[in-house]
């Protein structure tokens, strides 16, 4: 019977419900678009991380990251690599050697990191033969090539076929100096790559530095999340003398991003949500003050301020609750749509690739979103319907009457 009062009620005045059932529908919309642009932020930031930086799993010698000295390598690692090939939903490893050195040209001179790789294997990794910006991907030049990133090429004035100098340390202490040819530039995702890294040909950094099948780091890039524990126990069981850590371990400062910015997005939601409160309350506030003369009359005749108090909550909540479909509806198919054709910041792309993003947001949604976009409703629509359902209420049927 309360039940449907309520819904008569909330009909006579169809042009305030539907102001109701708007506002509602607008902020959960606010809501989800948000919900779904914090974890295409969340998603990139940590996927790029990932993907172009530090790969699932790294493995060192224990005693390299510590100082990252020169001569601790992991031996015989051609078997080592192919082994850790096998283990299951392994996409891609990659052996570097590693030395850290200053390159000189004719333009200036930079201190960088020098990664020896295997050009098809670190493709499978990182990609990063999809992030070149000119030049080729270790092709077209035979005698020790090299691939810069464009922010080094551009502070130094270099371009393809440019001549640059190494000078480094090999495993022995001894100073190194070699001359490379510029293959190409890249830019990625990664801050710390494009900021100081080169990379060259494994075989040709392994020559001077005086090494044989031996590397600095193993990079292991998985299908997944879901496997990084397991994989990782197995490689810390199988290679107890080497260190085998996992993304987060190695950059713990992702993490920390991760969980503030769920902290803020928790902050966000609870700021449009807030503002769809009060403008619930204000609503229905006008809708008890024009009502006071009938409310007066429903207490005069017997009716409870119990009851009185449940059938002004259940407007207030039956009109959340039927805007909220409509919101989850919109929401839902905006960020759909935005998932699949993105969202284009190209016009930032310098500066979003320097804090490790790509120039284009997509955004998603998954379950558990959806059951916080719920409970905030049934939330809102609760603390919503409180405070004019007590202003009814504290209604005195004798003065009530009296109101016109």
């Amino acid at each position: 019977m309360l039940f449907l009062i309520a819904w008569r009620n909330i009909w006579r005045s169809r042009s305030r419900s539907l102001v109701v059932m708007g506002a509602v529908t607008v902020g959960i919309v606010a809501v989800v678009f948000i919900i779904g642009f914090m974890n295409s932020y969340l998603d990139g930031f940590s996927a790029n991380s990932v993907h172009y930086d530090f790969s699932h799993i790294q493995m060192h010698d224990s005693t390299y990251l510590e100082d990252e000295g020169i001569e601790y390598l992991i031996d015989d690692a051609e078997s080592t690599i192919g082994q850790v090939a096998s283990l299951p939903g392994v996409v891609g490893v990659s052996g570097r050697l590693r030395a850290s050195g200053m390159m000189s040209s004719s333009g200036g001179a930079s201190g960088v990191v020098i990664a020896g790789i295997d050009p098809e294997a670190e493709n499978a990794t990182t990609a990063l033969g999809e992030k070149i910006k000119s030049g080729a991907y270790f092709e077209g030049i035979k005698r020790n090539p090299i691939l810069v990133s464009r922010i080094v090429a551009d502070k130094l004035g270099l371009k393809e076929r440019s001549k640059v100098v190494l000078n480094f340390q090999d495993v022995e202490g001894n100073p190194v100096a070699a001359s490379f040819r510029v293959v190409g530039t890249f830019s990625t995702a990664s801050a710390r790559f494009n900021q100081g890294w080169v990379f060259v040909r494994q075989s040709d950094l392994a020559r001077l530095l005086g090494t044989d099948n031996q590397v600095h780091e193993v990079a292991i890039y998985l299908e997944s999340n879901a496997l990084l524990e397991a994989n990782t126990a197995e490689l810390r069981a199988d290679f107890p003398d080497y260190a085998s850590q996992t993304w987060i371990e190695r950059a713990p400062a992702i993490a920390q991003v991760e969980e503030q910015t769920s902290a803020s997005l928790g902050i966000i939601v609870g700021i449009v949500m807030l503002a769809l409160v009060f403008g619930i309350i204000n609503t229905m506030l006008m809708a008890v003050l024009e009502r006071v003369h009938e409310l007066g009359m429903l207490m005069a005749v017997g009716m409870s301020r119990r009851r009185v108090f449940a059938m002004i909550m259940l407007e207030t909540f039956m009109l959340s609750l039927m805007g909220a479909p409509f919101g989850i509806l919109i929401g839902t198919g905006l960020i759909t749509y935005l998932g699949r054709v993105g969202i284009d910041f190209s016009a930032q792309a310098d500066a979003l690739e320097q804090f490790g993003f790509d120039a284009i947001f997509y955004p998603s949604l998954n379950p558990e979103d959806m059951i916080t976009v719920a409970v905030a409703i049934m939330i809102t629509a609760l603390v919503g319907s409180i405070f004019p359902a007590r202003r009814a209420v504290k209604l005195k049927p004798v003065e009530a009457l009296r109101h016109v």
